[in-house]
């Protein structure tokens, strides 16, 4: 699960194992009050709205950047492609996106999306151990990927959105102490359109010392659409897009409401029902098109949370589906039009933030091992 939710499955069953019946009884006493406590409830919405704000920035980075690679896109008419893209979550350099660009004559580039950044975090770095992790992989990224790369020129790009580049540079500047071999790196910075008609635009950041790595300009006409103030990009952020497999849970989930309600109504399966064959489908069918274990594994991982959060159900009386469809859950709101509203939204975003409410609650238990019980 991404964002503030990750680990909660472990952190809740943590907790049971550890926590007594009177230590249960507290927890409970004390997630209503900190519920009630509205400003520590804002606090909590808060932080979440912004996590939802800086994965929706990822998603309209990554789409852009694949949408112009794709044919008819900007940057279509060069010598580059991308050849494919990894999500890695677990690896050091991690959560990370890896888009694979490709040039038979100019080796080839991992580009690393940027859209949040924690403050004490080392994108430098992270880019860094990605090009590392590529040329020592390649047999295995080419095998995945179905492509032919080039291991012994590997060069990394952090692609910026809402992040300050100059948090880049001071973070090369600390990691360069020394003869570093480092992988060379350029910085490319997607800036939103505006309401004169400006079109977003894709820069090339650049620094006064030639020599710093992250100074790198790739060939094959790439650098030069980048230099010289950018690429002005035809508003290409939601063409054809709609979700990626590891999108934020929120969204994956209105984009499936939509998705069940258009491939549900006139037929004879409820609305707001859907089997884990259908979820492990439209998952499938996201922009990087997973593989079906993928697909399988990110599935289980959302119906949990979502029982979590209450938003789903098991679906009382699941006519019209067959027992290899796996289990068949509810959308809890009845589904009558293909529009997410407003209040929906409202609710789902509330129930998160009482979720991550007794996340915390957990965490805490676990750092004082224990809580003292009157």
């Amino acid at each position: 699960m991404n964002g503030q939710a990750r680990g909660w499955m472990e952190n809740k069953e943590s907790f049971e194992t550890d926590a007594n019946e009177v230590e249960s009884e507290k927890f409970e006493d004390l997630v209503d009050t900190r519920i009630d406590d509205e400003e520590y409830f804002d606090q909590i919405y808060d932080q979440y709205q912004k996590e939802r704000e800086a994965h929706q920035r990822r998603f309209i980075l990554r789409s852009t950047l694949i949408t112009a690679f794709a044919h008819g896109g900007e940057f279509f008419s060069t010598e580059w492609t991308i050849e494919g893209q990894f999500v890695f979550r677990e690896e050091a350099f991690g959560p990370a996106d890896l888009l694979i660009a490709e040039s038979q004559n100019h080796g080839s580039i991992a580009i690393l999306a940027v859209a949040m950044t924690p403050e004490d975090e080392n994108i430098f770095q992270r880019v860094q151990d990605l090009c590392d992790y590529v040329s020592n992989n390649i047999s295995s990224i080419e095998g995945e990927l179905n492509t032919v790369l080039s291991g012994n020129n590997v060069t990394g790009t952090i692609a910026l959105y809402g992040v300050d580049s100059e948090n880049v540079h001071q973070a090369a500047d600390e990691a360069d102490q020394g003869d570093n071999n480092w992988s060379p790196v350029s910085v490319w910075k997607l800036q939103s359109g505006d309401e004169e008609g400006n079109s977003e635009r894709l820069t090339l950041a650049t620094w006064e010392n030639t020599d710093h790595p992250l100074n790198f300009v790739p060939g094959g006409g790439l650098g030069t659409k980048l230099e010289n103030g950018g690429q002005p990009l035809i508003d290409t952020k939601h063409i054809q897009k709609e979700i990626f497999s590891d999108s934020h849970h929120e969204k994956v989930y209105k984009n499936l409401y939509v998705w069940l309600y258009n491939r549900h109504v006139g037929r004879d399966k409820t609305n707001s029902y859907f089997s884990e064959e259908e979820l492990i489908e439209f998952l499938t069918e996201s922009t990087d098109q997973p593989t079906r274990q993928e697909a399988k594994s990110r599935a289980k991982e959302l119906v949990d949370w979502w029982y979590e959060l209450e938003v789903i159900e098991e679906a009382p009386n699941p006519e019209n589906y067959d027992d290899d469809e796996g289990d068949v859950h509810s959308i809890v709101n009845r589904i009558r039009t293909a529009d997410f509203s407003d209040e929906e939204e409202k609710e789902y975003q509330t129930a998160v933030a009482e979720t991550l409410i007794e996340k915390k609650l957990r965490e805490e238990f676990s750092e004082q091992e224990g809580w003292e019980v009157d």
